[in-house]
């Protein structure tokens, strides 16, 4: 079952990403991956952007407090805050790719192709 979702992703990993339902379903493989190896702790940042991006309400936003909390304090700056703060998401998807072997020549391009704009409206508000 995991070889299927890790090739599901490594498809769409070395297509150009172009919109929304593409990094929505992106994240979602990550996420399943991530629960069937029981990884929460190791990408619990990734796993908050994966869970945001699948859901309206967050609940649990333990990994992401700190810079929820920060985001919060800057009062009227927060579109501009939380697009700097996708160097977290970054980060985590850049090591998890490298964990699993997953599209590592193109890291660098899709990488920077997840930005502010490519994420779910919902994901603009915070929870």
């Amino acid at each position: 079952m995991k070889n299927d979702i890790r090739n599901k992703l490594q498809g769409e990993l070395i297509k150009q990403i172009e919109g929304e339902p593409q990094v929505v379903y992106i994240l979602s493989r990550i996420r399943k991956i991530i629960e069937i190896d029981k990884k929460e702790d190791d990408y619990a940042k990734l796993k908050f952007y994966c869970d945001w991006a699948l859901h309206s309400k967050i609940n649990n936003v333990g990994a992401m407090r700190e810079i929820l909390d920060g985001i919060i304090a800057r009062d009227g700056k927060a579109g501009m805050d939380l697009t700097m703060q996708f160097d977290t998401l970054h980060g985590e998807i850049k090591r998890f790719l490298k964990e699993y072997g997953l599209s590592p020549f193109t890291i660098p391009k899709k990488i920077l192709s997840f930005s502010i704009n490519s994420f779910p409206k919902s994901m603009l508000i915070l929870p």
